[in-house]
């Protein structure tokens, strides 16, 4: 019965190099998250940007390559 203890995924492996985003690139990234992941509490999460962007990091992948795989059974 192994077709009973399947698990279904998605995954992505990303290799490239990584670099640290300043400035107007960074308030873009992070508020991209906010749109993404808060999108009925936008006001809330500029005003959270504002107060904290000074302690976040946000960083960027320069893709080399990309793999990815799935099981959807």
């Amino acid at each position: 019965m192994p077709h009973k203890f399947a698990t279904k995924y998605e995954s992505v492996i990303v290799s490239g190099e990584v670099e640290e985003v300043f400035g107007g690139n960074k308030q873009v990234a992070l508020e991209g998250l906010i749109h993404k992941c808060s999108a009925d509490f936008i006001n809330e999460g500029l005003k959270y940007i504002e107060r904290l962007k000074g302690k976040a990091r946000v960083f960027k992948i320069n893709m080399e390559s990309v793999t990815g795989k799935a099981r959807k059974q």
